[in-house]
């Protein structure tokens, strides 16, 4: 109900976030060359107390599902405690990570354990030499194959899903269908991509910035590795071809009125919460105040219209605009899109995990 209502054009939510991104923490292990989150010198992490009490205020206004990534989320000592907690309030959960904390066999079955449904194990090349080069770590490629395996291995069963995400950056847009290959070979569940986005937040490197590059090769190669793939990559051919708009016309993304802050939440390491991964514009901070009164509030139903009258950056990243994408077809009851299995079935899977 929710989300017809925001397709009709409704700019205040009837429920909590459907989805809710956090950043637990922003400490890092590696040094990746398209993220600088790592060089964050400060760090004022909710203490154990305040996350638990987060995720309660969560489960009690209606969201569904709990995205924990970071920085590198296993950095804190509790990140399965908050997983356990968060499951046993009736969320899904998953996890964005490098793998490095998950190398050992009984890390990985523990974190299985605990509630996470969907691990998403981030691997940008298909051998050492690339993925090392990009997490900037001589480590990085082996722990991300190992805690692969182990998660594989350790699962209960085909229910708890193991994924790998790919940051497509000039530094592997040549190797993507290797990606693919090297992620059949280790039996994973699926492949989700990312073009980089150059904002803030990550601030990339120019080396590994998409800027400038062959966009119709781009595009093309894009939709021959998906199809090639088997199904192993779930997204819409609309959300791929946009990799190519949001390098050279951004602005024309405008036209699929974003979710974020309807639909969407963030929130940061210190308990700031933004509408969005993008964090333009705070709602406010649950040391402040819980999140069931920032969702609520009129500081966050002005970022909302803001958000509607595209006065927001535009982002292009796997955790929105598949959802984003879904609203617009609703919107102008572009029905046949809709049926469409892979899209459709891409965006609920997001919104479950």
């Amino acid at each position: 109900m929710n989300l017809v209502a925001f397709a009709a054009g409704a700019v205040e939510p009837r429920t909590g976030p459907a989805k809710v991104a956090w950043d637990v923490t922003y400490r890092c292990n590696l040094r990746c060359r398209h993220c600088h989150l790592w060089q964050t010198k400060e760090h004022a992490d909710l203490d154990t107390d305040e996350a638990m009490k987060l995720v309660s205020d969560l489960a009690r206004i209606g969201t569904l599902h709990l995205s924990l990534s970071g920085g590198e989320p296993f950095l804190r000592a509790d990140l399965l405690d908050l997983a356990s907690h968060a499951r046993d309030q009736g969320l899904t959960v998953g996890v964005n990570t490098n793998g490095t904390r998950l190398i050992v066999a009984e890390k990985a079955r523990r974190a299985c354990q605990a509630g996470i449904g969907t691990f998403f194990i981030s691997l940008d090349g298909p051998d050492a030499e690339t993925h090392n080069a990009l997490r900037g770590a001589p480590h990085a490629f082996d722990s991300a194959i190992r805690a692969i395996d182990n998660l594989i291995e350790q699962r209960p069963s085909r229910s708890t899903k193991v994924f790998i995400n790919t940051t497509v950056t000039r530094g592997n847009v040549d190797r993507l269908d290797e990606i693919v290959g090297l992620a059949r070979e280790h039996g994973v569940d699926g492949m989700t991509m990312s073009v980089i986005n150059d904002v803030d937040k990550y601030s990339p490197e120019a080396e590994t910035s998409m800027s400038g590059s062959d966009t119709d090769g781009f595009s093309a190669r894009l939709r021959k590795v998906t199809t090639d793939s088997g199904g192993l990559i779930p997204h819409s051919r609309e959300y791929l071809d946009n990799f190519s708009t949001y390098l050279d016309r951004p602005n024309d993304l405008y036209k699929y009125r974003c979710v974020a802050g309807y639909s969407t939440a963030l929130v940061h390491p210190d308990g700031e919460v933004y509408p969005c991964p993008v964090a333009f514009a705070s709602m406010g901070n649950i040391r402040r105040k819980p999140f069931p009164e920032i969702w609520s509030s009129d500081q966050a139903s002005e970022i909302r219209r803001r958000i509607k009258a595209n006065q927001h950056p535009i982002c292009w990243f796997d955790c929105i605009a598949p959802l984003s994408l879904l609203m617009h077809d609703l919107r102008h009851f572009r029905v046949h899109r809709l049926l469409d299995r892979r899209t459709l079935g891409h965006v609920l899977r997001r919104i479950a995990r």
